[in-house]
């Protein structure tokens, strides 16, 4: 046990520290976004672009805990390039997977799965999952948008 927690611990700090994605863009071709998490203060501005039902571009910026930050960093990286309902999907798996639901391991990637060890920790379950709900907000108005 650990171990495991040490890399999670690992993983957060490399995420917090050396966030990928971080930025936004000036390109109008973005779809922004800007969540709040109100029972902490954390905070998410991000921006997609999707192209022809594929999500080819995360960009966000945080006021946010070190967890949260990971959080958006690790989705942008495990999400993008992906077709927009797989998106949808895993954004689905990860969201039962932190709310201590049942969910299939096999549809997560691993670090991803790291942040199931919170799932006790329900303060920390908003932090996580806010980036990872403005995305599938975003995403879903978009959707409605196009039809």
């Amino acid at each position: 046990m650990l171990e495991i927690n040490k890399l999670y611990r690992d993983l957060i700090i490399k995420h917090y520290q050396e966030p990928q994605n971080w930025g936004l863009s000036q390109d109008p071709d973005f779809i922004n976004i800007t969540n709040k998490n109100i029972s902490c203060g954390d905070s998410i501005s991000l921006q997609i672009k999707i192209s022809n039902q594929k999500l080819i571009d995360i960009k966000y910026e945080t006021q946010a805990c070190a967890i949260c930050r990971a959080s958006a960093s690790l989705m942008s990286i495990h999400l993008k390039n992906l077709e927009i309902p797989q998106t949808l999907e895993k954004i689905n798996h990860f969201l039962v997977m932190i709310n201590n639901q049942i969910y299939d391991e096999t549809q997560l990637d691993k670090e991803l799965l790291l942040f199931k060890h919170f799932i006790n920790f329900p303060g920390r379950v908003a932090c996580i999952s806010l980036p990872w709900k403005a995305l599938q907000q975003v995403i879903k108005a978009q959707n409605k948008k196009s039809y």
